[in-house]
């Protein structure tokens, strides 16, 4: 497994961005479980769907980028093509999983991969970004809430967290609807522990932050608070 740098470490240097390449691959794959362990969820299946996504057709290969800094991979940005039912013409990508080695959050990486991947996928001709995320971070990139566009998922809903983003002048107008992202991010419990069978054991929890992103999200849903939401009763280090 590649070293703890991606838990501790101090400020590294500039991160040069390019497209994720086949070395990467193990590094990567760890760099997103630990970014995401119990972040939003007791555990996470962030990097199932990475590697799910690295077989799939929607993968965007050109838009699948790593940071890297001091030879480091670091940061990592993952795209598939997203589409609304009925306007199958516009081109849409996902983003996500998105990520940064936790020893490194706070230091603008993650700023700066998203705008590159932005400026990218503009250039490429993309429509729209849409993406399952924390409004109060994507927001600041000008994603806004899919229920002000009219995209819901299969069920008529608007599932917590799904933001997108505008990339040409009117490049949405119309555009309402179903919106698909890629069948990858179909992931089951038997998936996971087949996954978590390569890594070492980490605990999962429950944690505050969990229940105030639930809090966040259900606010531009369909869905209300989670049953029994008591954020008082979650500590950092509730066993899940």
């Amino acid at each position: 497994m590649p070293s703890c740098y991606l838990c501790e470490g101090p400020k590294m240097g500039e991160m040069l961005i390019r497209k994720e390449e086949e070395s990467d691959i193990e590094t990567v794959d760890t760099l997103v479980r630990e970014a995401f362990w119990n972040l939003y969820q007791p555990g996470c299946d962030e990097h199932v769907a990475v590697r799910k996504l690295r077989a799939h057709r929607d993968r965007i290969a050109d838009l699948t980028l790593v940071g890297v800094t001091e030879g480091r991979v670091v940061a990592y940005l993952s795209c598939s093509r997203a589409v609304v039912e009925g306007h199958e013409s516009c081109l849409l990508a996902a983003f996500g999983p998105i990520c940064v080695a936790p020893a490194l959050q706070g230091q603008g990486l993650g700023t700066k991969l998203i705008n590159e991947a932005i400026s990218r996928a503009r250039e490429m001709g993309f429509q729209g970004l849409v993406l399952l995320g924390h409004p109060c971070y994507y927001s600041r990139f000008g994603w806004e809430a899919s229920k002000r566009l009219g995209l819901t998922d299969a069920d008529g809903k608007f599932p917590k967290g799904q933001m997108v983003l505008a990339l040409q002048p009117d490049g949405l107008s119309g555009v309402t609807g179903v919106l698909h992202f890629s069948t990858a991010f179909e992931i089951t419990p038997e998936e996971i522990a087949e996954v978590e069978k390569g890594f070492p054991a980490k605990e999962k929890f429950r944690t505050r932050s969990q229940m105030m992103f639930e809090m966040v999200v259900a606010l531009q849903a369909d869905d209300g608070y989670p049953d029994a939401f008591d954020p008082k009763a979650i500590s950092d280090r509730t066993a899940a």
